[in-house]
């Protein structure tokens, strides 16, 4: 059974995130935001993590880097790409990936590891 201490991002993906974006060419971020959400970290992690250390690490970000979390957004792939698309490229820096670590906004890479 899947459960808050054991739910992972490839479950949130499968069960929620690509059910519900699955008739729109919008990413989930792009189907709940009411604006545009300029990433200001870049989150590297592995989505066999466990969601809620995930989160637990982020919030710890946050909390140590002094980040309003009303301001600043974290850029998870698995809420930002659009599924329905392929990101792969020839060309790294045009993967969705190098275009949010790139962005003006974006302050750097957060590393989650458990």
């Amino acid at each position: 059974a899947i459960t808050w201490s054991t739910v992972n991002l490839y479950h949130i993906n499968a069960l929620f995130v690509k059910r519900l974006t699955k008739d729109f060419s919008h990413s989930f971020v792009e189907l709940v935001a009411s604006k545009p959400q300029e990433p200001k970290w870049h989150v590297c992690h592995w989505w066999g993590t466990s969601f809620r250390n995930t989160l637990d690490m982020l919030l710890y970000h946050a909390e140590f880097r002094g980040c309003d979390l009303t301001l600043h957004t974290y850029w998870i792939d698995t809420f930002a790409n659009r599924k329905q698309k392929e990101h792969w490229h020839d060309d790294l820096l045009q993967t969705p990936f190098a275009k949010a670590i790139m962005w003006e906004t974006c302050k750097g890479t957060v590393m989650c590891m458990d």
